[in-house]
């Protein structure tokens, strides 16, 4: 997608269409990470209250093994950038050598400079994402997933068949979605080519009854985004100068009658709601929520007590309870006090931050290692005494906006390395 900006033009209903556009996939691309955090949460969550439930049944004198728990699967989710803005073009579907025909067309009918080959591009990748066997599978596993949890009857989990039914109908809708935008953007390259078509033929009809009148040396093309027209500067010299008056003011009704006929759109059609998707996708957002809230209260040991009033959050279980809300949280390594591991900034929505206001460093490098690279590695490090919270999220958020670029890139790279050296650990980052 790197390589279609400026596709839409920059004239005409192209230029409307351009906004839709962008809106458009700004929305889907959203949506598209929505669904995707979602899908690495619930079998986390799901993971997390089958260990909980096994854990609460199992009987100590039976002699069988306590319940290990899973490993939970590797996180789908990779951030996607934004594909660049659609508008933009040479400012007129039509270039001639002197003539000034689009000016002579009118300001009120702009010949649309939408760029073809670009827009050819733009509808196969989003064909490609409707089709492509990864996208297409996943509404089907997710039916098969739902099907196996239809009997599971423990009250707070109970509709974990409807739940992947509607992240299944959300997937559903984007593949629609990714459909129609193909669709639009294959549209929009036929309404172009159909139009260059005919202001070629019109201008070559133009050619050949002017030739009869003034000599012409006739250049005349088509590209990807323009028509280009001429006829030479001496024939430019003799209209200039009163000849073939009607013949040029015929072509220039003509030309006007193409543009006006153009059929070009000016917004994205979608079958499916987005608003409609989006707020699915929320409903499972928020249910997640519930779900490890009931998950952390019945994983809560009755018989553990908190005896530190050092560390009133450290329990008789070796392990740090955290509630959602809780801020300066710190983490002394149990068995060991001694050891401060890390503070945990603030706890909010089942992620662990950690939060900066620099906007910028003296010496960038020895910063980064010592406030990004090692404090989220002692965050990662502190998650498994934390209950709850030993495979959650952890994050890096800065709180003052208008970071040095140089500063914003060293951050963004470390943070990246470190996705790479923890694979199963979900880390985000959020600028202010």
């Amino acid at each position: 997608m790197k390589g279609t900006a400026a596709m839409a033009g920059s004239a005409g209903p192209g230029k409307e269409w351009a906004t839709s556009y962008d809106n458009q996939v700004r929305e889907t691309n959203n949506l598209v990470s929505t669904l995707m955090l979602a899908l690495d949460k619930y079998p986390r969550v799901l993971n997390q209250a089958g260990y909980v439930y096994a854990s609460s049944d199992h009987d100590p004198k039976s002699g069988t093994p306590a319940p290990e728990k899973p490993a939970d699967p590797q996180l789908a989710y990779v951030s996607c950038a934004q594909p660049p803005p659609s508008a933009g073009g040479p400012g007129s579907g039509l270039i001639d050598d002197g003539l000034e025909l689009a000016k002579q067309i009118g300001v009120d009918l702009p010949v649309p400079d939408g760029d073809t080959d670009k827009l050819n591009t733009a509808a196969t990748v989003w064909n490609s994402l409707a089709h492509a066997p990864g996208a297409t599978n996943l509404p089907v596993e997710l039916e098969r997933a739902a099907a196996m949890f239809q009997q599971v009857t423990a009250p707070e989990v109970a509709s974990i068949d409807e739940d992947l039914r509607e992240i299944k109908t959300a997937a559903e809708d984007l593949l629609a979605i990714f459909a129609d935008i193909a669709a639009s953007c294959a549209a929009q390259k036929t309404a172009h080519d159909n139009m260059k078509a005919r202001l070629h033929d019109m201008l070559a009809q133009f050619a050949d009854e002017l030739k009869k009148q003034v000599a012409i040396t006739l250049a005349l093309a088509v590209a990807a985004s323009v028509v280009s027209f001429g006829i030479g500067g001496g024939a430019v010299a003799a209209i200039r100068a009163g000849k073939a008056v009607d013949l040029v003011n015929d072509l220039v009704k003509a030309l006007r009658g193409i543009v006006a006929a153009a059929g070009l759109r000016t917004v994205v059609a979608v079958t499916r709601s987005t608003g409609d998707t989006r707020a699915k996708l929320e409903r499972i957002h928020d249910l997640i929520e519930t779900i490890e809230d009931t998950v952390e209260a019945s994983a809560k040991n009755e018989d553990v007590t908190f005896d530190d009033p050092k560390r009133p959050q450290l329990g008789s279980d070796g392990k740090y309870h955290v509630d959602e809300g809780d801020n300066d949280v710190v983490i002394d390594e149990p068995g060991n006090l001694s050891r401060t591991i890390t503070d945990i900034d603030a706890v909010e929505n089942g992620v662990l931050w950690e939060e900066k206001s620099a906007t910028d460093a003296g010496n960038v490098p020895k910063w980064v290692d010592k406030h990004v690279t090692r404090k989220l590695e002692s965050y990662l490090e502190a998650q498994q005494y934390i209950a709850g919270h030993e495979t959650s999220p952890i994050g890096l958020r800065f709180t003052e906006a208008g970071a040095d670029p140089q500063f914003k890139a060293a951050v963004e790279k470390a943070v990246d390395d470190l996705r790479a050296k923890h694979p199963n650990a979900e880390i985000h980052l959020e600028w202010a």
